[in-house]
């Protein structure tokens, strides 16, 4: 049941907000560049929440969330337990975007904040985010800041916060770094090179990044310490299934001579 539009967004009344998801998706367990393990990760989440919009800034929630999450062993070693936990709890939640564009803005800011706290497990989550977009002629400066940590407790390993993919801690594949109280940056540039071709939509934009990733409580990569650098390169563009990536990250991080990844992605990083 999703919010209502009959209502002006600068109204401040309060909804209800009811939906369940289902995620079926493959992870990797990593250490020092290799894979030891990949598993297959089901989780099914059903929230029931009441929110208002925020003026013109976006929406707040605060409701329960009930989660479902089951990992069974695809390849490898087992470093996970084969396990499957239901865990319910609280969440309050904020979305704000003042962006010009859903992908590839070009000016403006967002944030998100989702904060998730389940008693009987003794954990609670904190997933925090910011961007900013600022248009220079023909580039577009771009940076954001996002945190994953458990403020109570610590989290368990059916529930870890993970980096990597594509900007996103580009070097490394998606979800090689998991853990607990991790932190990232990063700054763009992007010049707009041109349009997309007919049938497409959006601008075509080469853009240079630098990345930085602290994880406190490592899961995987346990002997990268501290801020971890990276770099990347890509070309970017919107298509009618989404925005579409090519590109190509590098960290010189660790003693096994640097880790790098090339992408071709779709979707939004």
């Amino acid at each position: 049941i999703p919010w209502s539009d009959a209502v002006l967004p600068d109204q401040r009344v309060a909804r209800v907000e009811a939906n369940a998801n289902f995620l079926n998706r493959s992870t990797g367990i990593y250490e020092n560049d290799n894979q030891l393990a990949q598993y297959s990760i089901s989780q099914t989440t059903v929230r029931l929440a009441s929110g208002m919009n925020v003026g013109l800034l976006g929406q707040a929630r605060l409701g329960w969330q009930e989660n479902w999450r089951k990992a069974e062993l695809e390849t490898g070693s087992p470093t996970l337990p084969q396990q499957s936990e239901t865990y319910g709890g609280w969440f309050a939640a904020l979305d704000f975007d003042q962006t010009d564009r859903i992908y590839f803005p070009t000016s403006g800011w967002s944030t998100s904040l989702k904060y998730f706290d389940t008693p009987a497990k003794g954990f609670s989550k904190l997933d925090a985010g910011a961007s900013a977009y600022l248009p220079i002629g023909e580039w577009v400066i771009a940076s954001r800041l996002s945190y994953q940590g458990s403020p109570i407790g610590k989290l368990p390993s059916y529930d870890l916060g993970q980096l990597g993919g594509m900007l996103n801690m580009t070097p490394f594949a998606v979800g090689q770094l998991k853990g607990d109280d991790m932190s990232y940056g990063s700054i763009r540039a992007e010049r707009i090179i041109g349009r997309l071709p007919l049938g497409l939509r959006g601008d075509l934009r080469l853009g240079a990044a630098l990345e930085t990733a602290k994880v406190g409580r490592p899961f995987t990569e346990t002997t990268l310490k501290g801020w971890i650098p990276a770099a990347a390169v890509y070309l970017g563009g919107e298509t009618p299934f989404g925005p579409i990536y090519l590109g190509y990250g590098y960290s010189n991080a660790g003693t096994t001579g640097g880790y790098s990844n090339f992408y071709l992605f779709l979707g939004t990083p």
